[in-house]
């Protein structure tokens, strides 16, 4: 729910459904998914905001097509924040 918040805080207009039984959050032609797993929550994102992330020292671990988010760490807030908006191409 807290990362459901946060993206509708950076992308308010954001559009939410159900994709492939995950939440999927859209606006244009840009859109962030979010699956549950056993250890992480996953973070779809486009691969352009992947590769801006991978030089980058990060809290987070990054996959070829996807933001683990763990879930025995606290919330890099501003991490997520600034990869939603990147994303969304938003400033």
């Amino acid at each position: 729910m807290e990362l459901r918040n946060i993206i509708q805080r950076c992308v308010p207009e954001v559009k939410e459904r159900i994709a492939w039984s995950m939440p999927l959050f859209e606006k244009d032609k840009h859109s962030i998914s979010l699956a549950d797993c056993k250890k992480h929550i996953s973070l779809y994102v486009d691969t352009k905001t992947i590769e801006m992330l991978k030089p980058q020292p990060s809290e987070l671990e990054i996959k070829k097509n996807a933001i683990y988010i763990p879930y025995d760490k606290d919330l890099p807030i501003k991490t997520i924040e600034n990869v939603i908006r990147q994303s969304f191409d938003t400033k």
